[in-house]
């Protein structure tokens, strides 16, 4: 007979979700990212919440603001940039 036993699975962790505990945890605000990466504040906080829609619809634009991003909080900009695509079927 076998056994089966439950396993909980991890939901992953979306790249805004990702980006922003990272802010967080480097103690920055969205102002300060705003200053150095030149996104507008309400961009940034539209990657943290997931709301894809709200940012410009130009997919080098998405792609750009991802990568400044990740940079700025030391991440892999180039994993972030394809996790970003992946997540929002960009091409």
């Amino acid at each position: 007979m076998s056994v089966f036993c439950l396993k909980k699975i991890q939901k992953p962790i979306r790249i805004g979700e990702l980006l922003r505990k990272k802010r967080l945890k480097k103690k920055l605000k969205l102002s300060d990212v705003e200053k150095e990466t030149l996104i507008p504040e309400k961009y940034l906080l539209a990657i943290e919440k997931n709301k894809i829609e709200s940012l410009p619809q130009a997919k080098v634009l998405r792609v750009s603001y991802i990568k400044k991003y990740a940079t700025l909080l030391g991440l892999d900009e180039n994993k972030l940039s394809r996790q970003f695509c992946y997540e929002t079927g960009l091409d």
